[in-house]
């Protein structure tokens, strides 16, 4: 994967975005809505081979501590997936033989992710990633070099 592109500045803003919140601070990238409760963490990813779409409710200040951190965990953890399958389309292995493209998704009530063939056409999907995760376990490099390690929570 190229050091310099469009891919790997988004997702060095995403591990800069990760280890905010891991630090216990605030984001200052991918937030959108105003007000007390309208506040969104939102990133789209679009290519030919990968589409991501997170849409996530973010410091609701009226929530109870609990719950904005329970929002807080949900944001890392899609943060982290996002980082593992845009490293995985960059090295060519997020897509296996007869895929064409693969599309997550989570808008806070609902995640899923589906993988279609060249046409178009659904071959698989499901509403949880621990499913995906299974999917991609092999998917990224263990190399030293080109490593990615992603702390499940």
């Amino acid at each position: 994967m190229e050091k310099d592109s469009p891919r790997m500045n988004v997702i060095a803003e995403l591990r800069a975005a990760l280890a905010s919140l891991d630090a216990g601070g605030e984001l200052s990238n991918f937030v959108e809505g105003h007000g007390l409760q309208s506040q969104l963490f939102k990133f789209s990813w679009s290519e030919p081979t990968l589409g991501i779409d997170l849409e996530l409710p973010y410091a609701c200040v009226l929530d109870d501590a609990e719950e904005q951190a329970a929002d807080g965990a949900e944001i890392a953890a899609s943060i982290r997936m996002a980082i593992l399958l845009m490293v995985a389309a960059g090295n060519g292995t997020l897509l296996l033989d007869g895929e064409g493209r693969l599309a997550v998704f989570h808008d806070g009530d609902a995640l899923g992710w589906a993988v279609y063939d060249v046409e178009g056409n659904l071959l698989d999907d499901a509403e949880d990633w621990e499913t995906l995760v299974a999917r991609l376990e092999n998917a990224v490099p263990n190399d030293a070099e080109n490593a990615v390690t992603i702390i499940w929570p």
